[in-house]
């Protein structure tokens, strides 16, 4: 769906969860009737299409618009619409690459697990203002076709708790998916040891990991996905705790996991966005892989300059062959892309994954780390 109006200027996106009878409520919204047909579910999971708009600050400029006149028949007569042909080989749509601005949502998931030898307890919680539906995949050899699916709806402000058996050979694999991007997977085996918990710092945009171990001691490691940090090694003793924060880049996308040393089953993997009530930008790994090589060149997504003011020095290339430039805009524009090609900053992409080439860098970005 597209939006066209004053409040929905700039090209924003929203990843609310929404379906056919979002038009209707936002009729309801907006004349103050009632549709008796929608019901109570849809209600609670879908939203009525005002998170698209921004009605604090609507801008009522038009923008230049091309020339139409290039699309009229010569000879000024109406004619039958165009039939679309369908190709003959037709393939599964690829996610469009670059990132776009997006508007808040409502959303605050959790997965918390407890894993015995005889089953694996999750709480599936919801701390944001609306419902959502958690989708479950559990990979099992026990049961044709070997992966087994469940759907839970939880209300706002409501937690909800399940049982998982393990499959025959002791272990246990399964993921949780939810909206925007929320995701989670645990595996190992089915026996009383390590667990990750994670709660959302809103007004940072970070994650706060605690580890708990309640077997025997253990080595556990984490790995931080999106930026690029070599992995943290914690040991653990029987009954010990840590905790770790996760995030402060990439405008509150996360994507960690944390691997055991005493189980090489033992896998948590947790990723999604921490939403702040403010304007974000989309998932910048759509499409396109973070630190992707092309030629000599290498492509980054990072945040703007008031996040990354606030990053490490050195970021360094994934692959540890050289260090990068990293910059951002003052103004606080979401996700810039830098582009550097032997160790200089050669080019800028904007949102709409136009390239600006920099000669010398201007004095709208400054450089975190030099090279």
């Amino acid at each position: 769906m597209i939006v066209v109006s004053p409040w929905s200027k700039g090209g924003y996106v929203t990843s609310e969860v929404l379906d056919h009878t979002s038009i209707i409520r936002f009729l309801e919204r907006r004349f103050g009737v009632s549709e008796p047909n929608i019901s109570p579910w849809r209600r609670a999971v879908c939203g009525d299409l005002t998170s698209a708009f921004d009605f604090q600050s609507g801008d009522e400029q038009l923008p230049p618009l091309p020339r139409t006149t290039g699309y009229q028949p010569p000879d000024h007569n109406r004619h039958p619409d165009v039939v679309p042909v369908p190709p003959a080989e037709q393939r599964v749509p690829r996610q469009e690459p670059g990132v776009r601005r997006a508007r808040p949502l409502p959303y605050n998931l959790a997965v918390a697990a407890t894993v015995a030898t005889d089953r694996v307890n999750l709480q599936l919680s919801n701390r944001g203002r609306v419902g959502a539906v958690f989708h479950t995949r559990y990979r099992t050899a026990d049961v044709a076709p070997g992966l087994l699916a469940q759907m839970f709806t939880v209300d706002a402000r409501h937690h909800l708790s399940t049982t998982v058996p393990p499959s025959a050979d002791g272990g246990y694999d399964l993921e949780v998916h939810g909206p925007n991007g929320f995701y989670r997977r645990l595996s190992g085996v089915a026996a009383t040891g390590p667990e990750v918990t994670a709660t959302a710092v809103e007004s940072a945009q970070q994650l706060r990991l605690v580890l708990t171990n309640q077997g025997a001691a253990v080595n556990l490691t984490i790995t931080d996905n999106r930026s690029g940090r070599r992995p943290i090694t914690v040991h653990l003793r029987g009954g010990g705790s840590v905790s770790h924060i996760v995030g402060g880049h990439a405008d509150g996308w996360y994507d960690v996991t944390v691997a055991s040393g005493g189980d090489t089953r033992f896998l948590r993997r947790l990723a999604g966005h921490i939403e702040n009530r403010r304007s974000s930008c989309s998932d910048p790994s759509f499409g396109r892989s973070l630190g992707r090589a092309e030629g000599s060149v290498r492509i980054f997504a990072i945040g703007s300059l008031r996040r990354m003011t606030r990053a490490r020095r050195g970021v360094q290339d994934p692959s540890g062959a050289r260090r990068l430039v990293v910059a951002g805009e003052p103004t606080g524009v979401a996700c810039p892309k830098v582009i550097v090609r032997s160790g200089r900053l050669t080019g800028l992409t904007r949102l709409d994954d136009t390239l600006t080439p920099v000669e010398n860098p201007p004095s709208a970005f400054r450089a975190i780390c030099g090279v």
